[in-house]
């Protein structure tokens, strides 16, 4: 009995440990800006390689640019189009420039890459999106867009209630009432004398079934019937992105109050 104790309290000294360098590992995440988050998982090589593009493209320096371009992509990025991207520039040195997505697709021995940056100047901003290619050590060029906004994407991107519709306010309260219904009901459905498997009841409660999703800039609604969701509710948001707002049907919790009574109804 004493050794069988003693390995549970070991036991429980190494899980506290794993507990406490997992959190020391990820404190430092939760500190950084969304900046320093982005910067460190980006590709360095090709992220530098993007920045000296659009330098490249921004100054009128169209020949390195032309050179990493692969041959099937020629006849589309040419002096004259590199020149229409380079007229989009203001004639003045960036105030800051941010790296705000980054994804990194593999196949068949081939890297693609999606580099987007923000550069904000004196009167406007550009969004400047390259998508590159690895094969081998190569690295070539296999998209440029360039979108100026008269505002940052924080600012287009900021949660605010400013020209949103009453859907879109009732919608939101809703999604926020969910999480509130099913924790109160599994917490009554734990008070409540369920003959069998209470603890598999209480999770049913706190389960959402099918999702609708709200895009709050945009206003584009999403439904996906095949989807469970904790609390039934959930906010996601990117690092410079819209934010979504997901409601999911309480089905435990509905289902919960129609049987309660039957529950506790005297038996026979």
């Amino acid at each position: 009995m004493a050794a069988s104790m003693s390995e549970r309290a070991r036991g429980a000294v190494m899980r506290l440990r794993s507990s406490i360098c997992a959190a020391l590992l990820l404190f430092p995440l939760t500190a950084c800006s969304p900046q320093s988050i982005m910067n460190w998982f980006a590709p360095h090589e090709q992220d530098a390689a993007a920045r000296q593009i659009f330098d490249d493209i921004r100054k009128g320096d169209f020949a390195p640019v032309i050179a990493r371009v692969p041959p099937e992509f020629r006849d589309q990025v040419t002096p004259a189009s590199l020149q229409q991207l380079s007229d989009v520039w203001p004639k003045e040195e960036a105030k800051s420039v941010k790296l705000v997505g980054a994804d990194t697709s593999s196949r068949s021995g081939v890297t693609l890459y999606s580099l987007t940056y923000e550069y904000e100047f004196s009167r406007l901003w550009i969004i400047a999106n390259q998508a590159l290619r690895k094969k081998g050590d190569e690295t070539e060029i296999v998209g440029l867009h360039e979108t100026p906004s008269p505002v940052s994407l924080e600012q287009q991107n900021a949660f605010t209630f400013e020209g949103k519709s009453l859907l879109q306010i009732v919608f939101l309260l809703l999604t926020a009432a969910i999480p509130v219904f099913t924790i109160v009901t599994a917490w009554f459905c734990w008070k409540t004398p369920i003959p069998r498997h209470k603890w598999l009841w209480v999770i049913f409660m706190l389960l959402g079934f099918s999702r609708l999703s709200l895009n709050w800039i945009t206003g584009a609604w999403d439904f996906q019937p095949l989807n469970v969701t904790l609390f039934g509710a959930l906010y996601s948001q990117d690092f410079y992105g819209p934010a979504v707002i997901t409601a999911a049907f309480p089905a435990g919790a509905i289902v919960y109050w129609l049987r309660r009574r039957s529950w506790y109804a005297p038996p026979g």
